[in-house]
């Protein structure tokens, strides 16, 4: 895949510029996200850390509810569920796989998730 440079949003709070459907990186943005959702679909997670570049963030930031005039609802100190990089992201996979450590609930996909009996 050609690789393109897009600015894009690094803050939670901040903005990046709006990639059009006219533009050709729409299209190589939806080619990546396609390939993504296989490769993790087909549980091939190596290779899904394969395509990430070196200096990836992978992080879930930590909300609020807010009223809008009280901000944006993100936590001010910046904490997040998770801040992953591509190295921590590569363990992950591989415990997903069987590989960095023996598998159990909490690294089987759909673990641990069920219905509550009424």
């Amino acid at each position: 895949m050609p690789e393109v440079e897009i600015e894009v949003a690094t803050e939670a709070s901040s903005k990046g510029r709006r990639v059009r459907a006219t533009e050709e990186a729409f299209l190589l943005i939806q080619e990546f996200l396609t390939d993504e959702a296989d490769l993790l679909d087909h549980d091939q997670h190596l290779e899904w850390v394969e395509m990430l570049t070196d200096d990836i963030q992978y992080r879930m930031p930590i909300r609020e509810t807010r009223y809008r005039f009280d901000g944006d609802g993100f936590v001010e100190n910046g904490d997040s569920y998770f801040n992953d990089n591509r190295l921590s992201l590569g363990l992950k996979a591989m415990r997903v796989l069987g590989i960095a450590a023996p598998r159990g609930p909490a690294t089987e996909p759909g673990a641990g998730g069920g219905r509550v009996p009424r």
